[in-house]
């Protein structure tokens, strides 16, 4: 967050910026206001900074006379951002209860519902408010269990019925929790397996990544184990400026190395193209089928008149409709003269020049070096690429592992008490 928004590569700090107000009609305003007042924060200038969130949280965009209704999503998600910056804000404070009314405006979907769902339930759990936590928890842990927030939230949720006194609630919850934590590692284990022995998917995952991007409601969908299909559980990697770096060399590696293939299949062609023409004779009896095209040619043009002469004998209607077939037979005969006048003029077939066959084998060659040179990048980065999303991976793998223990102990722990009683 603490990175400002580089907008025409310009970096400003003051809201008062002769450039950024020359351009507060550019979409990227908002994101530097953001920025820009979390940047203030950090450096101890807490009115401004929550001046500028306030601007932000209030959409003071979407209410501006140059507002572009396709961003209103967009825009919405940056607002509940702020909102929750605010919160946390007032939080660190202390001033609970501030924080709860900006945390209660917050949407509870959208990009960044999970996050402030969870939020809000904690806030509701330092406030005693119990029966409004019990409601963002159980919203929040219906979701997908990609989340950080969803897997956090299905523990703290079966914790909180028991520290409520609803026992009987609390064991369903960590029953449920923990078929939940079980589901999720295992799809984690087959992904992790699909991605190590899968030749294909970081081709894959690169090509096919706007599937998952263009979802604006990833965060409540299923995650597939399908690799065709970003899956939720990387969805955080992909705000790792590195990985964002790695997929964009791969795939501009991946588009050269299509190209060249291609450019090896038209190699081909050209090749076929060479030695048909080598094969080409002009001999007596193509020289024989010339001149039989051209006395065919002769013969028709002298029939067309005789036609044309038929026609005026005949009636006015008639004439018009013979008219009508002369033109397109006059078309046909202009263009087969043309052809046999070229056709007489040549003394032998046609000859490739010589360096020809020379520069397409070179040019072959190019290519196939830079396709090596293609491949070997790829073979470089595709290991770390997937060691990247195994990594990633594994830590939902090792989070939700600890959580499903506190759910098994919290089971024993129930059912010792029911037991004791």
């Amino acid at each position: 967050l603490s990175v400002l928004l580089q907008g025409n590569g310009h970096k400003s700090t003051s809201p008062f910026d002769p450039y950024m107000q020359k351009h507060i009609k550019d979409p990227k305003y908002p994101y530097w206001v953001f920025n820009t007042a979390v940047v203030e924060y950090q450096s101890g200038k807490r009115a401004s900074a929550l001046e500028k969130l306030n601007k932000v949280a209030g959409n003071q965009v979407l209410k501006s006379r140059w507002f572009d209704p396709s961003r209103e999503e967009e825009y919405l998600i940056l607002s509940d951002r702020a909102k929750h910056a605010i919160a946390q804000i007032h939080m660190k404070e202390g001033d609970y209860q501030a924080a709860w009314e900006q945390l209660q405006n917050i949407r509870t979907e959208g990009l960044y519902s999970n996050r402030a769902l969870l939020s809000y339930a904690w806030m509701a759990i330092k406030l005693e408010k119990f029966e409004q936590a019990v409601v963002a928890l159980e919203t929040l842990s219906s979701r997908s269990i990609s989340s950080l927030e969803v897997q956090e939230s299905k523990v703290l949720l079966a914790h909180l019925y028991e520290q409520m006194g609803l026992n009987n609630n609390a064991l369903v919850a960590h029953e449920k929790a923990y078929q939940d934590y079980t589901k999720g590692i295992e799809t984690i284990d087959d992904a992790i397996a699909n991605i190590e022995q899968s030749q294909d998917i970081p081709e894959e995952f690169v090509k096919n990544l706007d599937i998952m991007i263009s979802n604006p409601n990833w965060m409540t969908v299923t995650p597939r184990v399908d690799y065709k299909v970003l899956s939720p559980f990387l969805i955080r990697l992909m705000a790792s400026d590195a990985f964002h770096e790695l997929i964009k060399e791969l795939g501009d590696l991946y588009v050269i190395q299509d190209n060249l293939n291609n450019w090896l299949y038209k190699m081909d062609d050209m090749a076929f193209v060479l030695n048909a023409t080598e094969k080409k004779v002009f001999d007596t009896h193509s020289q024989n089928l010339i001149a039989n095209a051209a006395l065919l040619r002769d013969q028709m043009n002298d029939q067309k008149q005789e036609v044309k002469l038929f026609s005026m004998s005949l009636d006015i209607k008639e004439q018009d409709r013979m008219n009508l077939l002369l033109e397109d037979a006059e078309s046909a005969l202009s263009e087969l003269n043309e052809r046999t006048f070229r056709l007489e003029q040549l003394k032998t077939a046609y000859i490739q020049p010589i360096g020809y066959r020379a520069e397409l084998s070179d040019l072959k060659q190019r290519i196939y070096y830079q396709l090596e040179k293609t491949d070997s990048n790829i073979a470089l980065l595709e290991p770390i690429f997937r060691k990247m999303m195994v990594t990633e991976l594994m830590r939902h793998k090792e989070r939700m592992t600890h959580y499903s223990a506190q759910s098994r102990l919290g089971r024993v722990r129930l059912h010792d008490k029911a037991i004791t009683q």
